[in-house]
């Protein structure tokens, strides 16, 4: 009984989407790399892959991380300048792995202005606090005036 090496549970594992012309030749290719046909929708490196635009709900993984984040901190426990940074360099950092493949639709945008925001102001999500100022200006830059909040809709 041979043992399985690193190189078969590879092989094993992959698979390959055909495209265009390579399409007709798919069981050839198969046959050569030793993998699996694979098909859209398919994650890689955490991307959605899709030939065509995604959708709202292929955003849905990187709201619940946001959410995650937030669930665990305790905002009231920090100042205004802690929560600035905290939102600064985690909360805005989140989706923009995502960003740099696709424009997040307004909706999502919306969503995760929101979270922000609300962590920025309530600090604790219980009780409602007043926003004291326009989060469109939070997000400008300190020498205008903002808070220097990275904004997200660039």
């Amino acid at each position: 009984m041979a043992l399985k090496t690193d190189i078969d549970l590879v092989h094993s594992s992959t698979t390959n989407v055909m495209l265009g012309e390579a399409k007709a030749r798919t069981s050839e290719y198969m046959q050569i790399f030793g993998c699996k046909e694979g098909t859209f929708p398919f994650k890689y490196l955490g991307i959605p892959m899709n030939p065509n635009r995604i959708a709202s709900k292929d955003w849905g993984h990187t709201e619940e991380r946001i959410q995650k984040k937030l669930s665990s901190w305790k905002g009231k426990l920090l100042s205004t300048g802690g929560r600035l940074v905290l939102i600064n360099s985690i909360l805005s950092s989140l989706p923009l792995f995502m960003l740099s493949f696709f424009r997040i639709p307004k909706g999502v945008l919306k969503r995760i202005g929101h979270y922000r925001s609300r962590f920025y102001w309530q600090s604790d999500g219980h009780k409602r606090r007043y926003r004291l100022a326009k989060w469109s200006i939070l997000c400008m830059p300190k020498c205008v005036g903002g808070l220097g909040i990275i904004n997200l809709d660039v």
